[in-house]
C-alpha cells in the first residue's frame, strides 16, 4: 500500500490534479455532447440513402441517465424526438447538416445539457456521448446547476457561451428584447385588453387593425394572445405611440386547458409533460413574464393542467353569464381525486357548484386557490377575434408605477389589478389602514397583518344604484348599496386568521342566462397574513413572517356560506351549493 506523503504518492496525487481534475471539469464531455466517429453503415444495417444516430447517456460513474435527443434537420425544417428513459437509444435520421440536443431528465424536467452540430452521412452511424458530473446521486438534482431556471445546465452554458445568470440567454434559442419606451411616467390606474386573436390565431384582424382598435377605444394597454404563437408581437405593425403593446399567446390546448402568457423572452413550446409545462411557465417568470390560467371553467377547454405559481387568473371573460359552466364529467381522473368522499381540487368544487356561469365558477375557482395559499390577480378580457366583439368588454385596470411594458407586468406580477364591465364600466378603488391610524396603507394585491384591527376604504365610481359587497375568503362579509355616482365606504375589521379581502359591485341580472348575480367590477384581493413589524414601535411597516397551505381536503370550510349549502351537501359532490342571490 501506498504511503500517504511518500514521494510517489505525493507525485501520483499531482498528476491526477493536474490532469484528472481538469479533465473531469473542463472537457467537453461534461456538459455538451461530443460526435465521436462512425462505423460503416453494414455492421449496423443502415439503410444506404440515410444514417443512424446512437445516443449514450451516463453520469461520471457510468450510470444512464433517462434522456431525449432532438434531432433537428434542414433549415428547421423538421425534427425527431427520441426518449431514452435507460440513457441509450438509437434512431434513424435524413442525411445532412442536422443539430443534435440532448436533455436530461430531472424529476420528470427535461433539462438541456448538449448541443452538437453534425452530418448525417448515407451508410454512418454517428454517436453522441454525454457524461455528466452534475445531477448524479452523489451531487444532488440537476436544477441545482441551473441558477437562472431557464432549464439548460449552467455549465453547458459556460461552454456554449450564453449567459448562465440570464433565463432568456439560452443555447441554440432566439431571445426576444422587447420595446420598453415609457408612454407616460407617473403612477396610476391604466386600462387595457389581456386577450384577443389576430390573424395569426383564429382572429379575423390584422395586427394594425387590432392596434388600431384599441388606439381609437383609448386604451393604455393590449395584448394580441395567439394560440401557441408571438407571431403578432413580431408582425412589423405590432407598434404604437398611444397604447403599450404587451407580447403575449395563449399557451396550451382545448384538452387540457389554456395559459396566457405575458412578456416572455424566449419561445414557450407546447408540451404533454405536466412537469416539463410548470418548468417553462416558471421560466417565463424567471425571464419577467406573467403567467394566468385563461377562463378556467369555459366547458370547451376547462384547467387540467393543476399547475401552481400562477401570477393571475382570467375570471371573466366576454359575457359574465352567457357562457354555460362545465361539469365534473368534462374532468380527468387526478382532478376528480376525492378524500373521505370530498372531491380535493378547487377545479372540480367549481365544476360541481349549480347555479353558475362559467366566469361565476372561474370566480370560485380563484377564491379557493386563494384560500389554499395563492396570491394571483383577478384579470378579464373580451377574447376578440371580430371587429363585431367588443374590445375591452370586459376590461382589467391595472395600478403601474409608469405607462409602459415594464409597469404594467410588474403591476399584473403584484396583483394590483381590477376588473369591470367595460370602458365607461364602474371603478372601484381599495386601500386598507393597518392599525387605523394613518400611518400603514395597504392596497389592493399587498398583505396586512392579522390580529391587528384594520379600516379598510373603498372608493366606487360610476356605479348608483348598483350593490358593492365585500368579500372575506370569497363569502360575504359586508354590502352597501351605492347611492352616488362618486361613493367612498369605509368598515373596521378585525383578522384574526389568515384570509383574503376583496370587494365586488353587482346587481340582479334583466337576463339571468346562467348567473342569479350580474357582475360590474371586482377587485383583487387584499391578503392577511402572519406578518411582523419591521419598526421596534410597530406602527411604520410590515414584512410577511410565513405563508400558511391550507390543505385541499379542508375545502369543506372554504366553501361554507357559497349560498349556505346543508349539511348533507357538504361532501363536495355534484349537489354542493346554490346560486348566489
Amino acid at each position: 500500500m501506498m504511503e500517504r506523503n511518500s514521494p510517489v504518492y505525493n507525485a501520483c496525487f499531482a498528476l491526477f490534479c493536474l490532469c484528472v481534475i481538469p479533465a473531469i471539469f473542463l472537457s467537453p464531455a461534461t456538459g455538451f455532447a461530443q460526435s465521436v466517429g462512425a462505423q460503416p453503415a453494414e455492421k449496423d444495417g443502415v439503410k444506404g440513402g440515410e444514417g443512424r444516430i446512437k445516443f449514450d447517456i451516463t453520469d461520471t460513474i457510468g450510470r444512464p441517465l433517462a434522456a431525449r435527443g432532438v434531432v433537428e434537420f434542414g433549415d428547421g425544417e423538421g425534427q425527431i424526438v427520441l426518449e431514452m428513459p435507460g440513457g441509450v437509444g438509437t434512431l434513424q435520421s435524413p442525411l445532412g447538416p442536422a443539430r443534435v440536443r440532448v436533455y436530461v431528465y430531472d424529476e420528470g424536467v427535461p433539462v438541456l445539457v448538449s448541443i452538437d452540430d453534425i452530418v448525417v452521412k448515407a451508410g454512418v452511424s454517428s454517436f453522441v456521448l454525454v457524461t455528466l458530473l452534475e445531477g448524479s446521486k452523489e451531487t444532488g438534482p440537476l436544477r441545482r446547476y441551473d441558477q437562472d431556471f431557464d432549464l439548460a445546465l449552467d455549465s453547458f452554458e459556460l461552454a456554449y457561451g450564453t449567459d448562465p445568470l440570464d433565463p432568456a440567454s439560452i443555447p441554440g434559442e432566439k431571445g426576444f428584447v422587447w420595446k420598453l419606451d415609457t408612454l407616460k411616467a407617473e403612477p396610476g390606474w391604466y386600462r387595457g385588453e389581456l386577450h384577443s386573436s389576430s390573424l395569426y390565431g383564429r382572429g379575423q384582424e390584422s395586427v394594425a387593425q387590432l392596434v388600431k382598435r384599441a388606439e381609437d377605444l383609448g386604451l393604455d394597454f393590449l395584448a394580441i394572445t395567439d394560440r401557441n404563437s408571438l407571431d403578432s408581437a413580431l408582425d412589423a405593425d405590432f407598434v404604437s405611440d398611444k397604447v403599450v403593446l404587451i407580447p403575449a399567446m395563449e399557451w396550451g390546448d382545448d384538452r387540457r386547458g389554456v395559459a396566457l402568457i405575458y412578456g416572455p423572452r424566449t419561445l414557450v413550446p407546447l408540451t404533454d409533460n405536466v412537469s416539463e409545462g410548470q418548468a417553462m411557465l416558471v421560466r417565463v417568470q424567471a425571464q419577467g413574464g406573467i403567467v394566468a390560467i385563461a377562463h378556467p371553467c369555459f366547458p370547451t377547454n376547462p384547467w387540467l393542467w393543476g399547475f401552481s405559481h400562477m401570477n393571475a387568473v382570467e375570471g371573466w371573460c366576454r359575457d359574465w353569464g352567457a357562457a354555460p359552466p362545465m361539469v365534473l364529467g368534462q374532468l380527468d381522473a387526478r382532478n376528480l381525486e376525492r378524500k373521505d368522499g370530498k372531491l380535493l381540487h378547487s377545479i372540480a368544487v367549481a365544476a360541481a357548484t349549480k347555479g353558475k356561469s362559467a366566469n361565476g365558477q372561474a370566480v370560485l375557482f380563484w377564491d379557493l386557490e386563494i384560500n389554499q395559499g395563492l396570491q394571483a390577480g383577478i384579470i378579464a378580457g373580451s377574447r376578440t377575434s371580430h371587429p363585431k366583439v367588443a374590445m375591452a368588454s370586459p376590461i382589467t385596470y391595472v395600478y403601474a408605477n409608469e405607462k409602459s411594458l415594464r409597469g404594467i407586468l410588474e403591476g399584473l406580477r403584484q396583483g394590483r389589478t381590477f376588473v369591470s364591465s367595460g370602458p365607461d364600466g364602474p371603478r372601484v378603488d381599495f386601500i386598507a389602514d393597518v392599525l387605523d391610524d394613518g400611518l400603514n396603507y395597504v392596497s389592493i394585491g399587498g398583505v396586512i397583518p392579522i390580529n391587528q384591527e384594520t379600516r379598510f376604504y373603498v372608493t366606487v365610481t360610476g356605479a348608483k344604484g348598483k350593490r358593492l359587497e365585500v368579500l372575506y375568503n370569497g363569502l360575504p362579509n359586508r354590502v352597501f348599496t351605492i347611492n352616488e355616482d362618486e361613493a367612498v365606504y369605509n368598515f373596521v375589521d378585525f383578522p384574526s386568521a389568515l384570509g383574503s379581502y376583496r370587494v365586488r359591485v353587482v346587481d340582479t341580472p334583466t337576463d339571468p342566462y346562467f348567473e342569479f348575480v350580474e357582475m360590474h367590477a371586482m377587485t383583487s384581493a387584499i391578503y392577511a397574513r402572519e406578518v411582523v413589524s419591521v419598526d421596534p414601535t410597530g406602527r411604520a411597516s410590515w414584512i410577511p413572517l410565513k405563508s400558511e397551505y391550507v390543505r385541499p381536503e379542508d375545502l369543506e370550510e372554504n366553501i361554507r356560506g357559497y349560498g349556505d349549502p346543508s349539511d348533507s351537501e357538504l361532501d363536495l359532490g355534484v349537489e354542493l351549493v346554490t346560486p348566489d342571490r
